[in-house]
């Protein structure tokens, strides 16, 4: 069925961005009024981070998104995703995955399907090599329909305050290293699914491949001091995620022929989305972003290749330009 020519947008799909800032920059202030000593100010927003000493622990919680609406047959999977999306950010702060806890609420508790969801956690925490240390599971009948559920997660990690990746170490004509994603994972399904509903066409099983988890592999790469910043490339795309772990004096110009961008995102072109707005709401192929010195490219690709993750030179830091911080040549 040939779609609408408009052109599809997330805010289109009913998701604002701009009410998102809002809320968050009403919350700061009450968010710094419970600041102690402890709050490292200086961590990316992928992950929150306390100091003990010269430790560090890094906290972060997540969902799947609307995704889950999609994957009732597939609960292995969306275990696995929701072990994936917090450990990945735990991972962007250069600290290593230490332990995981979930949280579910449902209808109408189902055993074989709810453990087939554990089971998924337990294989993708088995993969992080984190402990899944416990969680919370809760029937609401009357609040939530008998089939409908909703989970989050919540990981944490520890580091030392200087191994921490924080960013500051990175200079313009450090290169940006992309890790290949298994599918858009568990990010930009409202855009996604009201893309394909607007066609009258279902979502593809190569939409729902389970989320990739880079925590062992990037924190193998923290071990080694080669890291300057990273980025999980998750909700706000690649636009917005890739400069989240910089300086806000660097940009970055991204090379849009260094990857192969997958078939799945000119499909959603097809369907009526614009490409500048799946660069802001889909990974496009390119799951994380490691920031390493143009000297440290070749053996840091070689490590990634030895974990079995597909990864390119997709672009280089830059001074901010005119035209943005991101910017795709």
């Amino acid at each position: 069925m040939t779609p609408d020519t408009a052109a599809l947008t997330l805010e289109g799909a009913g998701v604002s961005r701009s009410r998102a800032d809002e809320l968050l920059s009403r919350v700061m202030p009450l968010l710094a009024s419970t600041d102690t000593e402890h709050r490292v100010v200086d961590a990316p927003p992928f992950a929150a981070a306390v100091s003990i000493g010269d430790r560090v622990i890094v906290a972060t919680t997540d969902g799947v998104g609307t995704k889950r609406s999609l994957m009732r047959g597939r609960m292995r999977d969306l275990g696995r995703d929701l072990v994936a999306n917090n450990v990945n950010d735990v991972a962007a702060l250069g600290a290593r995955p230490l332990a995981f806890l979930d949280y579910l609420s449902c209808g109408a508790l189902g055993l074989e399907w709810a453990q087939d969801l554990l089971e998924g956690m337990v294989t993708a925490c088995l993969d992080a090599r984190c402990i899944l240390l416990g969680g919370e599971t809760a029937e609401h009948p009357g609040i939530q329909s008998p089939s409908e559920i909703d989970l989050a997660g919540f990981a944490f990690g520890i580091t030392t305050r200087d191994r921490l990746v924080t960013g500051h170490r990175c200079l313009p004509g450090d290169v940006l290293v992309g890790i290949g994603s298994a599918g858009p994972h568990a990010s930009g399904f409202s855009l996604i699914r009201h893309a394909h509903a607007r066609a009258g066409a279902v979502v593809p099983d190569d939409f729902l491949a389970p989320t990739t988890i880079y925590s062992t592999a990037v924190a193998d790469l923290c071990e080694e001091g080669v890291v300057g910043a990273l980025a999980n490339i998750c909700d706000g795309g690649l636009t917005e995620n890739v400069v989240r772990g910089l300086p806000a004096h660097l940009g970055v110009r991204i090379d849009t022929a260094g990857w192969p961008v997958p078939d799945w995102v000119s499909r959603l072109q097809h369907l009526g989305c614009a490409l500048p707005e799946l660069r802001r709401s889909v990974n496009m192929g390119i799951g994380y972003v490691v920031v390493v010195r143009s000297s440290d490219v070749e053996g840091v690709v070689r490590a990634l290749h030895g974990h079995g993750l597909a990864a390119w030179r997709i672009g280089e830091v830059t001074p901010v330009e005119a035209s943005g911080r991101v910017v795709y040549a």
